[in-house]
């Protein structure tokens, strides 16, 4: 996927993007919706250039964590 999901039509599981919100140095995030559970929340999806890199992924999902 792009850095840049367009709004209504970016899938990332049961998410579906609704806006984009802004950006960070790792990530960018998004308004979205969770169809299986019918609520709103962010959505915070790493930056392309930042995939294969195992330290950044991992703060990631040490964020992600927390």
């Amino acid at each position: 996927m792009s850095t840049s999901a367009r709004e209504g039509t970016a899938q990332f599981g049961p998410y579906t993007v609704l806006a984009h919100l802004g950006e960070g140095g790792m990530c960018n995030v998004y308004s979205a919706h969770n169809g299986n559970r019918d609520f709103e929340c962010a959505l915070k999806v790493l930056k392309e250039r930042h995939r294969k890199d195992a330290q950044v992924r991992e703060l990631f999902i040490t964020e992600a964590d927390v």
